[in-house]
């Protein structure tokens, strides 16, 4: 941070929670201003939350891979037949390495490791044809927009902001404080560990609102406009046809091709066949993660 200062730089973060460390340190002119990613796509993005009923309900679902062995996650899988979970960092190479080892040779020891890796319910996705992987993100946002999904839910920041950008209202699992201060700050809805406990995926689809999203927008907009232009890295306008959008028209609207489809396919029977002994080994597992996490915000 000194480093920056020195050579007469600013600071552009991500929400308050951030800015109150920097005002801690003495750095007093670092200006909030949220994250670039949501900006992408001009000052003029509006969230139109539609009136659904429960059956119409298409969810798109992100988060850590662990979260996907909570009880409302679960039921999100098995009441929406049609939603699917977007991996952002645990699965792409099962799904994309055509010589994943661990997908070779299963017995019931490697079945136990993968499952204490990578978690049951995630792999059982995978199997299923239910979790996807984007290396490609206007492909991630078309697939999004010509699939319908209307409701985005989850504890990653970014799956959700992409979302978002494709127009889809989404609601944020705020289970640290650098994902809810941006939350906060963009006026993203947001739910609690504890919320997840007690409401329905449609209870809290119901509850959202987007007006004060829609409404502060392109003011955060312009203020980030303006952060730019104070230190000389634009001129006067962001340019919103930037290299990821620029050409979206050319984007494929199809889903990914899985290279390890029949390798999966096999990973899924063989899971079934001991999936009493793996669900026991995933909720031990679950149970491990919740107290270390709870260490690890004590701390």
């Amino acid at each position: 941070i000194d480093s920056i200062y020195r050579t007469g730089g600013e600071f552009s973060l991500r929400g308050y929670f951030t800015k109150e460390f920097f005002d801690r340190l003495g750095k007093n002119s670092a200006v909030v201003t949220g994250c670039p990613s949501l900006y992408q796509t001009g000052r003029d993005l509006n969230i139109t939350k539609q009136k659904l009923s429960e059956k119409e309900l298409k969810p798109v679902v992100n988060g850590q891979n662990y979260m996907l062995s909570l009880k409302f996650y679960k039921e999100i899988f098995r009441n929406y037949t049609e939603s699917v979970y977007i991996d952002q960092d645990h699965y792409g190479m099962y799904l994309y390495d055509p010589d994943m080892r661990e997908l070779d040779e299963l017995s019931f020891i490697k079945l136990s490791k993968l499952v204490k890796k990578e978690g049951y319910y995630g792999l059982r996705l995978a199997t299923e044809g239910r979790l996807l992987y984007f290396a490609d993100m206007p492909q991630w946002k078309r697939v999004l927009e010509t699939e319908q999904f209307n409701f985005s839910i989850g504890a990653r920041i970014h799956g959700n902001i992409m979302s978002i950008l494709s127009g889809i209202p989404a609601c944020v699992h705020a289970w640290d404080s650098r994902t809810r201060e941006m939350a906060e700050f963009y006026d993203i809805p947001i739910v609690t560990d504890e919320e997840i406990k007690k409401k329905t995926l449609f209870e809290i689809y119901d509850e959202i609102d987007y007006s004060k999203f829609n409404l502060g927008y392109s003011k955060k907009y312009d203020l980030y406009e303006e952060f730019l232009c104070k230190c000389g890295i634009i001129r006067n306008h962001m340019n919103d046809k930037n290299l990821f959008f620029m050409n979206e028209d050319m984007a494929k609207t199809e889903r990914p091709e899985i290279i390890n489809k029949k390798k999966l396919s096999i990973l899924g029977t063989e899971m079934r066949k001991k999936e009493r002994m793996l669900l026991l080994e995933d909720e031990a597992f679950l149970k491990y993660r919740e107290i270390k996490g709870k260490q690890y915000r004590m701390r």
